[in-house]
């Protein structure tokens, strides 16, 4: 006797969001954060999931980092998890990570 096979699940899905104009010389940025999101994500159950990447400025992420921690100051990295749990036919969504 054989079972039905599974249905597969979707890789990670990773947005690459660009809020400033200063990533564009970086080349082909979006496929680079892919790919190094990816691999991270490879050591992780996240298949099915969802994650935000945003691309900004100094200037946007002082204003994030002083309104979510209170700290007036730019910073490279800010990161937001998830704070609902999504239904069960939805894809997870990890969170956002906004880099400056």
């Amino acid at each position: 006797m054989t079972s039905a096979p599974r249905a597969a699940r979707g890789k990670l899905k990773i947005d690459v969001l660009i809020d400033s104009g200063q990533w564009k010389s970086a080349g082909n940025i979006r496929t680079l954060v892919r790919r190094a999101v990816g691999e991270a994500a490879s050591t992780r159950s996240t298949s099915g999931a969802e994650l935000a990447i945003v691309l900004t400025d100094d200037s946007a992420i002082r204003q994030l980092n002083r309104l979510w921690r209170g700290v007036d100051a730019p910073t490279n990295v800010l990161s937001f998890p998830a704070a609902t749990r999504p239904a069960v036919d939805e894809p997870a969504h990890l969170g956002d990570i906004i880099l400056a």
